[in-house]
């Protein structure tokens, strides 16, 4: 099982630095301006989930939205969950992600 950490920290206005924590060790670290919180959120944890395969992988975050979008009922409407549950299909993973309510 992989364990995933996604830390997101507001820098100013509208920009969010996103660092992912892979088994406790810092794993990628990226930048995004002229964003909300969600987008940075679902885009990194694409990425990463791309790095694997066949593999169950256990993601705490910082998102509620994401969160709470992965785990309830899905909107339709929502493209970054779409693409994000596209990932999980296409690697072979099971994931699960709970909110880090210290945040």
């Amino acid at each position: 099982m992989i364990e995933i950490t996604q830390q997101i920290e507001q820098t100013d206005p509208a920009e969010y630095v996103v660092t992912i924590l892979k088994d406790g060790e810092e794993y990628e670290k990226e930048v995004f301006s002229r964003s909300n919180a969600v987008f940075p959120a679902y885009r990194t944890l694409i990425n990463v989930l791309r790095d694997f395969e066949d593999d169950t992988v256990h993601v705490l975050t910082d998102s509620a939205p994401l969160a709470r979008e992965f785990n309830n009922t899905p909107n339709p409407n929502a493209t970054m969950l779409r693409q994000l549950n596209d990932v999980v299909a296409r690697q072979g993973l099971t994931v699960t992600i709970e909110h880090n309510n210290a945040n």
